[in-house]
């Protein structure tokens, strides 16, 4: 799969973000996101657990240009309501196979657009992971998501934070 018992195949990490980058566009597509078994080519026998996520999320960060963002989207399962208790990081979960945990890639200012979702966003105060993560919480619908009665969508975002 990869060398030294690492799960990040850095040729394709390489392919991948470089593809990325190139199909972005301020006026047509703002963000590109794959499932990390997409990014990777296949899926670990024992699933996605958080250091085997946070090693793809670094080696992706690594290979932005930049004014580049990378963030890890984990899914947390849905809710009925808004739902501002934020999650244990601690019992992250290895996530199921039909839904792995995503990379997303985009302009920094992307982060900061206004936009239309019901949404509840927090960060955390800390990360157990260490300094060089930032990880935040959301819980949201878009306005047909809510017309249509569907359920909140919950995440956990983290991204790699630029060390000295």
């Amino acid at each position: 799969m990869t060398d030294g018992g690492s799960l990040v195949n850095e040729r394709r990490v390489s392919e991948w973000v470089a593809r990325s980058v190139a199909t972005l566009d301020s006026a047509t597509r703002l963000f590109v996101a794959d499932h990390l078994d997409e990014i990777l080519g296949e899926t670990p026998e024992a699933g996605f657990d958080a250091n085997a996520s946070l090693e793809l999320l670094s080696a992706c960060a690594r290979r932005l240009p930049a004014g580049m963002d990378a963030r890890l989207a984990v899914p947390w399962g849905d809710s009925v309501a808004l739902d501002m208790e934020l999650p244990p990081l601690d019992a992250l979960p290895i996530l199921e196979p039909y839904e792995p945990p995503s990379l997303y890639v985009f302009a920094r200012e992307y982060w900061a657009i206004p936009n239309d979702r019901e949404e509840y966003r927090c960060p955390y105060d800390g990360s157990p992971w260490g300094d060089e993560y930032g990880v935040e919480y959301s819980c949201g619908r878009s306005p047909r998501e809510r017309t249509l009665g569907w359920e909140f969508t919950r995440t956990v975002w983290v991204h790699a934070r630029a060390m000295p």
